[in-house]
């Protein structure tokens, strides 16, 4: 891909200000730096996926197993991303991804909205099986009875509200940490993507999750989910 001088500033200081280390403590930047006589050049590394820059440009990384400069290098690009869902269909054991299905022609995608389109297929399928959720107690002072007269609670506010009774219940709630993670990552999606497909799959979803919350501590969030994993919870 030629960039310009401003994105090709744009793209170094992306790379600069992103070096990972690996497990062993190893830098393993994304991309590096080399010199073609004169000229500088960056050359993607061990990382394959897509980089959107500041001013918008999407770049994307794809395996080197085709060559940009044939006649049929586009068909050949066509062909390495269709290879690597193949590869991210094995990885993640997503055999039964509607990727498969040829009328998506995701292989004419760019590479950041079949990301998105993958991400959305997994919501679908927890849509469809029910969105994670648990019982909290609730109390309240209220004109009818449900589940439990709290008595101390009751006699203390309602000595002059005979028709008053304060109790406590148990109430399903889908306000979990899961939830808010998907719906934030639903939102921050929705303003990314560029796709009118994805656009009108991701309003689809967040209907589901009207009740549920954005994430005001993403971080936290994920903390909750992470601790509460594997424990049984009601779910409809």
């Amino acid at each position: 891909m030629d960039l310009d001088d401003a994105q090709y500033d744009l793209l170094e200081k992306f790379i600069l200000a992103n070096s990972v280390k690996g497990d062993d403590g190893v830098k393993a930047d994304v991309m590096g730096f080399t010199r073609e006589g004169d000229q500088k050049a960056i050359t993607a590394k061990q990382y394959v996926g897509t980089i959107t820059l500041s001013d918008g440009t999407n770049i994307e990384i794809l395996p080197k197993i085709y060559d940009d400069k044939t006649v049929n290098a586009e068909d050949e690009k066509s062909n390495t991303k269709k290879i690597l869902m193949k590869m991210l269909q094995t990885l993640f054991d997503a055999k039964s991804k509607n990727f498969q299905n040829a009328n998506l022609e995701v292989s004419k995608l760019p590479l950041l909205e079949i990301f998105i389109r993958m991400f959305l297929d997994e919501a679908f399928t927890i849509v469809k099986k029910g969105l994670k959720g648990g019982y909290v107690t609730v109390e309240s002072n209220e004109n009818f009875l449900k589940g439990k007269l709290l008595l101390n609670e009751h006699i203390r506010k309602n000595y002059l509200h005979k028709e008053k009774f304060y109790i406590g219940y148990d109430e399903f709630n889908i306000n979990q940490p899961e939830n808010r993670i998907i719906k934030s990552t639903l939102d921050y999606l929705e303003k990314r993507t560029s796709s009118v497909k994805n656009k009108q799959f991701i309003k689809k979803l967040l209907a589901s999750f009207d009740e549920v919350p954005l994430c005001e501590n993403v971080d936290a969030d994920i903390a909750m989910a992470k601790a509460t994993k594997g424990r049984n919870s009601a779910c409809y």
